[in-house]
Formats: structure tokens, C-alpha cells, sequence
């Protein structure tokens, strides 16, 4: 059942006026969108794909006759049945009506500007309409932006900017209401251990995940297929399973510092599957140039969704694969996300155990704890008392706004799980598709398909923690002979040059503590040891002399991101 919502006034926002004007919709269609305005029909702006309509006019042209008809009462249920990855602006003459699907993997952003609704997905229009001043800046939330890299709940960086988050819709009436709904989302905690065999648990998730794979290989037709092939459980189940089905016009692909351990895993999985593999070298040099391109800075634009950070690991190995005569203009990018966190991967070891604590305090401690300790540290400095107790806050209100049963100590891994799906997942790592849409790609995300939500948010935690479902079925099923023999993958540092200073250097900050060495190790080594080159934002000397302590990479994209908001890495403002 759908979580009915509270309906907001907007009216106190544009005066006196007692009904809206036609709502402004910027959106890109450049940049995947679709807008079908004809006479006599509701408008309808559509991206994304239908199962039973891959074709973006046809999907719009789906939905909107659809909704054409459907009563009110009916949208919700009409929304769930929606099978694909999508969002869309629905409007007629009585109210426009704004969707996004169960994860979220394509954001809108709506905001009143006079007695206009504007709605967009990145911060662009919002600028040039003035509606992106510093004036407006959401003061807690930027620093909760600047510990994790993306925003929680509906919050956007603007107090006068929101959004929709996975699996809702608006509905904002002629006279500036908007009612939200949440149509349909991950619920872990319908998780039951009934006593079903774990053979039967293999069962059922291996016909499910050929299921999608199925699904996905109807979708392309006969488009090429792309999956960014790492060392990894994902991207290998990817392949394999295509391979399992027969798909042929599939081509794998890596990147980053030549000989990285990924990528020549990837290489040695692609040849025994008998895909074609190519790599695409990434250096210091060539990411800093490319991020000074114009291509570049239009995907930063395109991007900026004042919710997470623009995920950059793809940009630059999809730049190119428009000038490598191996990829296929209108190829399909599928990769593994987010299989990892979908199968119980993220799952924190203190929540691994069914727990017997009845009292809700405690074990909220227990999952803010491990919540600021997975994704609130790129810059560890920020947690103070004030910023745990208001991020506490958030994820308490977040919880009860589901109705989801925090009564139950037994499903408390459940609810890590939502929080990181609701904000992390749908915002900063689904952020990763816009990359393939900036430089003209589709893309599929098999392992965030509806049935396979539906199937894993009812496994227990005996079979979900430490992925242990997940990997007993694919090593059972041994899809392409590339799991019983190639399963771990071995793993090593690059450049090989450094193996003998680092190991010096933690030898000499053994007698200081495991703590002093990881801290030792990022300021002085990962930017040289980064197979990805995502530190190569910033200097070496920038890392290794900051005045504060950072996590990963990701702390100085961060960082910079927030530059262009006006705010510094705290989320203060400048």
C-alpha cells in the first residue's frame, strides 16, 4: 500500500493568485528526455524505458494514455504495475502529476517560481531563473552533503528546491497543492525465515536473476550490448548470465591504470566466456585534460542535481568509447549495480546477527553508527555531536515516514538497508547512468529490475548476510565455467614500483598504531595507487598537506562539487 502523505500548500509561496499558470518543464532532450505535446492530449515528458514499450515514444505514449484515463484513485496502482526504469511529467488542465520509479534511477526537481511550477532535472534552469542563490542554501544539509556526499530524505542543497525520492509521486493541483504518495520501494524487513530449504532459496534466486537477464536481452533487440566488466561478483553475473542465455552481440570492457588486478581479471572472465574485451587506459594526464573539455564540463552541468555528488568513474572511458570504432552507437550500457548492496553485501557485521533488543534507542544507536561509519566519514572532522544527533534525527523521521516496523529487533538489519537504499543507492551510486546518458547511451540496470527487489527484500539475513545466497547460487550455477575456477580473483597494487615503499613505510608506522598507518596511507599513497584516477581531481601535494583527514577520492569530488555551490568542504559558506 502506498504511503499516503501530508499535502504542502505551495500557495504561500506565489502570493495571493489563486490557481497556478502552466507548469515550465525544462528538460533536455539531449539528454535522454522525450516531450510529446499534441492537440487536443495531455503533455507528457518521458526517459527511460517500459518493458512492454522500450522505445521512448512509446513508452510516453503508454503512460500517458494510460493516465488519460485512470481515475485518481487508481494512479498508484496503475504506478506500481509500471515495469522499467523511468520518470515522467504528466500534465492536463486540472493538475500535472511528477513520477520517478522504485529507485529513483532518474531524478526531478520541481521548485515554484512565481506562480509557476518549474520542473527539471538538474540545476540549470533553476539557475537562470535565480532560484539557485546562496540566500537559499539548506544550511544543515550542506554539511551533512559534505560528510556523505548526497542529501537525505527530499532534501535538496536549496531550501526552495525538492525532489521526488525513490518509488513517489506529486501531484501538485491547479491551486498549488501537491499531495506525495510513495507508490511502491524496497522493504526489507518483509524478510522471514519460514523454514524454506536453502536449495530452494538457490532455486528461486537463479530462475529470478535469468529471469531479468531475460528481460534485458528482450529489451535491447538487436542493439549491442556494453558491460564495463570489472573483477567483481556484478559484472561478472552480468556476462555470464548473458552468455548462459546465448546473447551474442555483447562486449565487455575496462579501464583504468594500466594492469590494474580488475581489469586483468575482467580480461581472463571475458575470454573464457568468448566476449570481445578492450581496455581503455586512464592516466593522470588524460583525466585532467579531459575534465577540462568541453564535453566534460557539459556532463557537470547536466548532472548537478543539488542531491549527490556527479559520479565521475565512467565519464571518461565513456568519452571515448565514441571514438573506438568497437563500440556501437547505439549500444546499450549495462553494469552490475548495484548487485553487491541488493544481495546483502552492505549488510554491517554488527547487524549480521538477529538481534534481541527491544529497545528502538539502542538499536537506532547501532544503525546510525554503522550508517556514519560506511557513508558520513569523507571528511571525518565534520562528525561532531551536533551533526550525529541531527543526521539521528533524520533517519529516525525517514523510518517512521515508511511505517517501517522499527518495533522489530529482528529486522533491524532491514532498516540499514532501506536508509542506505533510500539515500546513498538511489541518489549518489544510480547517479553513474548519467554518465552513459550525457554522451548518448542507453542503459539497462538488470540487478535493480522490480522483480528482483521484490525477491530480495524477502530473504532472510542467515542467506543475505555476507552475500551468502548470492554467491552459493552463482558458484552452484557456474554460468560460463567463470566462477568455480576463476573465483576469488587475485589482487594487486599498481604502479608495482610503490609495493616496496609502502611496505617500508608500514613497517615504520607499525609501532604507532593500524589507525595512524591507514591515515599515513591515504594522505601519501592512494593518490599514487588510485587504479582509477578519480584523486587526479586534485594535486598529491593538495592530499598529503591538507589540514584535515579525508576518506577516498570521492571527499575532494565532494569538496569540489560544493566549490560551485559556493560552499567550501565543510559545506560552510565561502
Amino acid at each position: 500500500m502506498a504511503a499516503q502523505l501530508a499535502g504542502a500548500d505551495l500557495l504561500g509561496r506565489i502570493g495571493m493568485n489563486p490557481r497556478l499558470q502552466s507548469p515550465i518543464v525544462a528538460l533536455p532532450d539531449n539528454f535522454g528526455w522525450v516531450q510529446l505535446s499534441e492537440p487536443g492530449k495531455p503533455f507528457i515528458a518521458f526517459k527511460g524505458f517500459l518493458t512492454n514499450a522500450p522505445a521512448l515514444q512509446d513508452a510516453a505514449r503508454y503512460i500517458r494514455n494510460h493516465l488519460a484515463t485512470v481515475a485518481p484513485s487508481e494512479i498508484d496502482t496503475f504506478l506500481a504495475q509500471l515495469d522499467g526504469h523511468f520518470a515522467f511529467v504528466f500534465a492536463n488542465s486540472e493538475h500535472t502529476l511528477l513520477a520517478v520509479d522504485r529507485v529513483r534511477s532518474i531524478p526531478l526537481l520541481f521548485a515554484m517560481d512565481g506562480s509557476q511550477l518549474l520542473i527539471t532535472d538538474h540545476a540549470g534552469p533553476l539557475r537562470a531563473r535565480q532560484l539557485v542563490q546562496p540566500a537559499n542554501i539548506d544550511s544543515r544539509t550542506s554539511i551533512e552533503f559534505a560528510m556523505a556526499g548526497y542529501t537525505l530524505g527530499r532534501k535538496t542543497l536549496y531550501k526552495n528546491i525538492e525532489t521526488l525520492i525513490a518509488g513517489e509521486r506529486a501531484i501538485v493541483a491547479g491551486t498549488g497543492k501537491i499531495t506525495r504518495s510513495r507508490y511502491a520501494f524496497y522493504r526489507p524487513w518483509l524478510a522471514e525465515d519460514d523454514g524454506t530449504p536453502d536449495t530452494k532459496w538457490r532455486q528461486r534466486l537463479r530462475e529470478t536473476t535469468l529471469n531479468v537477464l531475460e528481460k534485458l536481452v528482450a529489451t535491447a533487440g538487436q542493439r549491442q550490448i556494453l558491460v564495463p566488466l570489472s573483477a567483481g561478483l556484478d559484472s561478472r553475473l552480468i556476462v555470464s548470465g548473458l552468455r548462459h542465455l546465448g546473447a551474442r552481440d555483447v562486449v565487455c570492457f575496462s579501464y583504468g591504470r594500466t594492469g590494474n588486478h580488475e581489469a586483468e581479471a575482467a580480461r581472463a572472465i571475458a575470454g573464457r566466456l568468448g566476449y570481445d574485451w578492450h581496455f581503455i587506459s586512464m592516466d593522470t594526464a588524460r583525466f585532467r585534460k579531459a575534465r577540462k573539455t568541453e564535453a566534460y564540463r557539459r556532463y557537470f552541468d547536466l548532472v548537478d542535481n543539488l542531491i549527490s555528488t556527479p559520479v565521475e568513474q565512467d565519464v571518461y572511458p565513456v568519452m571515448q568509447l565514441k571514438q573506438l570504432g568497437w563500440a556501437a552507437h547505439d549500444a546499450i550500457v549495462v553494469n552490475g549495480q548495484s548487485g553487491d548492496f541488493i544481495s546483502g553485501g552492505h549488510i554491517p557485521q554488527e547487524l549480521e546477527i538477529s538481534l534481541d533488543k527491544t529497545d528502538w534507542q539502542a538499536r537506532k544507536d547501532l544503525i546510525v553508527t554503522a550508517n556514519l561509519q560506511k557513508h558520513f566519514g569523507l571528511w571525518p572532522a565534520l562528525q561532531t555531536d551536533a551533526t550525529i544527533e541531527a543526521i539521528a534525527a533524520e533517519f529516525d523521521d525517514e523510518l517512521r515516514d515508511t511505517e517501517a516496523p522499527i518495533e522489530s529487533a529482528a529486522h533491524t538489519f532491514a532498516l540499514y538497508e532501506f536508509l542506505e537504499y533510500q539515500n546513498r543507492q538511489s541518489k549518489y551510486v544510480l547517479g553513474n547512468q548519467r554518465s552513459y546518458e550525457a554522451f548518448g547511451y542507453d542503459w539497462r540496470l538488470p540487478l535493480w529490475d522490480s522483480v528482483y527487489l521484490s525477491f530480495w527484500q524477502t530473504v532472510p539475513l542467515r542467506l543475505k548476510a555476507r552475500q551468502k545466497l548470492y554467491r552459493d547460487m552463482l558458484i552452484e550455477a557456474d554460468w560460463g565455467s567463470v566462477w568455480s575456477t576463476l573465483l576469488p580473483a587475485p589482487r594487486w597494487i599498481t604502479p608495482p614500483w610503490i609495493r616496496p615503499i609502502r611496505f617500508a613505510a608500514k613497517i615504520a608506522c607499525a609501532p604507532f598504531g593500524q589507525a595512524a598507518w591507514h591515515r599515513f596511507e591515504r594522505r601519501v599513497f592512494n593518490h599514487v595507487m588510485d587504479p582509477l584516477r578519480k584523486y587526479a581531481a586534485v594535486s598529491w601535494w593538495t592530499v598529503a598537506f591538507c589540514a584535515h583527514d579525508h576518506r577516498s577520492a570521492i571527499s575532494w569530488l565532494t569538496a569540489q562539487y560544493l566549490n560551485r555551490h559556493g560552499l567550501d568542504w565543510a559545506g560552510r559558506r565561502l
